[in-house]
């Protein structure tokens, strides 16, 4: 498995692990420069790359734990004091509560990694 840095590449991580060629690469570059489309997003679409190996690609390259939302259950308890609407807006979905002696932060999926902690904290990671 490739360590990837947070400035890496997403298709030249992909080619150095042997997920798709060079060619598929430049191909997904030039369907994300015609539609603006990102080029994980054109390698899903096109069948080249799961949607998870992306994911855990992605959680990789920011340095964070990954979770799979869609196996992951809602712990309503987590969103006391927050608000829901604003977490959707910005992408956030708290996803378990840590231990006392991590401050009982709530580390949160997001789409993207935030420098903006969240309620005490908890940022982005999910580890």
């Amino acid at each position: 498995m490739t360590t990837v840095g947070t400035d890496a590449r997403i298709g030249d991580v992909l080619i150095a692990e042997g997920r798709i060629s060079a060619e598929q690469r430049g191909w997904a570059v030039e369907v994300s420069a015609r539609n603006g489309a990102r080029i994980g997003a054109v390698l899903v679409a096109a069948g080249l790359v799961k949607r998870t190996e992306l994911y855990r690609l992605l959680a990789r390259t920011w340095e964070c734990g990954y979770v799979d939302l869609a196996d992951t259950g809602i712990d309503r308890d987590l969103l006391d004091g927050l608000d829901p609407q604003e977490l959707g807006a910005e992408g956030w979905f708290p996803v378990r509560r840590q231990p006392a002696a991590r401050h009982g932060r709530r580390p949160c999926s997001s789409r993207r990694p935030s420098d903006r902690p969240r309620n005490g904290g908890g940022g982005s990671r999910s580890d």
